[in-house]
């Protein structure tokens, strides 16, 4: 989890965010970037998923959302929130190089996300 102090902190490292959702287009999530006005790219991407013995592995199609010059703050409220709710997402792999690499849900509090 991140300090609540560094929320705000560095704007210059571009948060990457993958999601993934049976009934999400990423051209929805592209639109909604540009609704809510936050700069970046969305690509199309194929994801592999295993489990902890790396045994039972599953596709899933779904986003890369790369965000430019964007807190940590309004990725939480202009992205997370509203895409969690809108697509019933469940968790969500972040990378913000320097603070943070892991689930979505344990950048803001502690949860069961692997």
């Amino acid at each position: 989890m991140v300090n609540h102090k560094d929320m705000s902190s560095d704007q210059n490292a571009p948060i990457h965010y993958m999601v993934s959702n049976k009934n999400m287009s990423c051209d929805q999530v592209a639109h909604h970037m540009c609704k809510v006005g936050i700069p970046g790219t969305v690509t199309f991407q194929t994801t592999v998923i295993c489990d902890k013995s790396r045994k039972k592995c599953e596709i899933e199609n779904g986003c890369l959302i790369t965000m430019y010059n964007t807190t940590i703050q309004d990725f939480y409220e202009k992205i997370v929130n509203p895409l969690h709710t809108k697509h019933s997402l469940s968790c969500g792999y972040v990378r913000i190089d320097g603070v943070y690499i892991g689930c979505v849900n344990n950048l803001f509090r502690p949860s069961n996300c692997v």
